[in-house]
C-alpha cells in the first residue's frame, strides 16, 4: 500500500515536471527555429498565443472529461497528445505544420494540468499541492537547460524537442502501466441544486465568479512582474542592468523555493491560514516596490515572490472544499482563467505603460493585489463554509 502511494505521488510530481519542461524552452530554441522555418522574430508570439488559447480552452472543458472518465484514462490521453505535439515540433518542416502541432500539444497540456490539480486537491493534503506546483518550477528550469544542451548542434532544436517528446511518451507509458493503481475520481452529477434556495444559488454564483477572478488576477500579477518590472527598475529607478537582472531572478527563485517551503508548513498551519499569511507577505513586498532604493526593491521582490508562492496551489487545493461535486469543473475553469489572465493582461498592461509611463506599474500591481485580497477574504474565510458539499 505504501509502495503504491509513493509511486503515485512520484508520478504526480513527474507529470508537473514534464508539464513545465517545454514551457520555457521556446525562448532558447526560437533563434535557430525561426531561421530554419524562415520566420520573423515576433512570430514566436503567434505560437505562444495559440498555445495559451488552446490550453485554456482544454482546461475550461476538462471538467466534462473528469465527470466521464477516471484519472488514468485522462492522463494517458493527454500525455499522448503532448508527446505527439512535441514530436511534431521536432519534425516540422514548415511554419504551418508547426502551428498545426501546437493544437494537440495545447489540448493535452490544458487537460493534464487541470486533472492533476483536481486529483491532488481531492486525494492529498495542501503539502502535496504546493510540492506539485514546485515540481512545475523544476521542469520550467530544466527545459531551457535541456534545450541549451542541444541547440548548439545542427538541427539542435529538433533534437531538444524530440528529447522532450520521448520523456513525455515515457510518462504516458508509466501512466498506462499504473492505471489500476489510481483511485477512482469520477464524480456523480450534483443532485443538490434542486434543493438550493435562490439565496444559496446566488451565493454560489458569486463564489464561482470570485474564484475565477482570483486565478485571473494571480497569474496576471505573477507574469507582469516578470515581464515589466525589470524595465521599471532600469528605466525609471535607474538601477544597473546586471543588478536588476539578479533581482528579477531572485523573484522567480523565491517564488519557486517558497512553494517547496510552503509544502513543509501548510499542513501544520492550515491551508487557509497559509493563504491569508501569504497574502499579507505579498502586500508588504509590493509596498516596498515603490521605494527606488536597491535594497528595498530587492527585499520587495523577494517578499512578493515568497508571498505569491503558495497562492495558486493553496487556492486550487480549496476547490473541492468550496465547490463540492462541481470541483472538477471548477478546477479546469480556474486553470483556464489563469492562462487567460497571463496571456491577456500582460500585453494590456504593456499598452497602458507605453502611454501612462512605466512608473504606473507599482500602482497597477497594488490595485490588482488589493482586489485579490478582498476576494480571497470573501471566498476563503477563516471558518470553512461549503454550500455544495459532496
Amino acid at each position: 500500500m505504501k509502495d503504491r502511494h509513493l509511486l503515485i505521488v512520484c508520478l504526480l510530481y513527474s507529470g508537473f515536471v514534464c508539464l513545465g519542461l517545454p514551457d520555457q524552452a521556446l525562448g532558447i530554441a526560437w533563434p535557430t527555429m525561426r531561421t530554419a522555418l524562415g520566420r520573423s522574430l515576433d512570430a514566436a508570439g503567434q505560437i505562444v498565443f495559440l498555445m495559451c488559447a488552446v490550453s485554456a480552452f482544454s482546461s475550461f472543458i476538462s471538467g466534462r472529461f473528469m465527470h466521464r472518465f477516471n484519472i488514468p484514462v485522462i492522463l494517458i490521453a493527454s500525455s499522448a497528445l503532448m508527446a505527439f505535439g512535441l514530436w511534431g515540433y521536432a519534425s516540422a518542416q514548415s511554419w504551418s505544420i508547426l502551428i498545426l502541432f501546437t493544437l494537440p500539444y495545447g489540448l493535452g497540456s490544458g487537460v493534464i494540468e487541470a486533472s492533476l490539480n483536481n486529483y491532488v486537491a481531492q486525494k492529498y493534503t495542501s503539502r502535496h499541492m504546493n510540492w506539485l506546483h514546485a515540481s512545475w518550477g523544476i521542469g520550467a528550469t530544466a527545459g531551457p537547460a535541456l534545450m541549451t544542451f542541444f541547440v548548439g548542434r545542427e538541427n539542435g532544436w529538433r533534437q531538444g524537442y524530440a528529447a522532450m517528446a520521448a520523456i513525455m511518451a515515457a510518462l504516458c507509458v508509466l501512466f498506462l502501466l499504473t492505471s489500476r493503481m489510481w483511485e477512482r475520481t469520477i464524480l456523480p452529477a450534483d443532485k443538490k441544486e434542486a434543493e438550493e434556495t435562490p439565496a444559496e444559488k446566488s451565493l454560489i454564483r458569486k463564489e464561482k465568479a470570485a474564484a475565477l477572478t482570483l486565478f485571473f488576477l494571480y497569474t496576471s500579477m505573477e507574469t507582469c512582474i516578470g515581464v515589466w518590472f525589470y524595465s521599471v527598475i532600469t528605466e525609471v529607478y535607474g538601477f544597473d542592468v546586471k543588478i536588476s537582472g539578479v533581482f528579477i531572478t531572485l523573484y522567480w527563485g523565491t517564488l519557486m523555493a517558497g512553494r517547496g517551503a510552503a509544502g513543509i508548513f501548510s499542513d501544520r498551519l492550515g491551508n487557509r491560514r497559509l493563504l491569508r499569511y501569504a497574502t499579507y507577505v505579498a502586500l508588504a513586498g509590493i509596498a516596498l516596490l515603490f521605494v527606488p532604493v536597491p535594497a528595498a526593491v530587492c527585499a520587495g521582490l523577494c517578499l512578493t515572490g515568497l508571498g505569491f508562492s503558495p497562492l495558486f496551489p493553496s487556492m486550487m487545493y480549496e476547490t473541492p472544499r468550496v465547490f463540492g461535486n462541481d470541483a472538477s469543473s471548477m478546477a479546469g475553469k480556474q486553470s483556464a482563467m489563469g492562462r487567460v489572465g497571463s496571456a491577456l493582461v500582460t500585453p494590456a498592461v504593456g499598452f497602458v505603460l507605453e502611454r501612462a509611463g512605466l512608473g504606473m506599474f507599482p500602482y497597477i500591481l497594488t490595485a490588482f493585489m488589493l482586489v485579490f485580497f478582498i476576494l480571497s477574504r470573501f471566498l476563503y474565510p477563516k471558518e470553512k463554509i461549503n454550500h455544495c458539499k459532496a
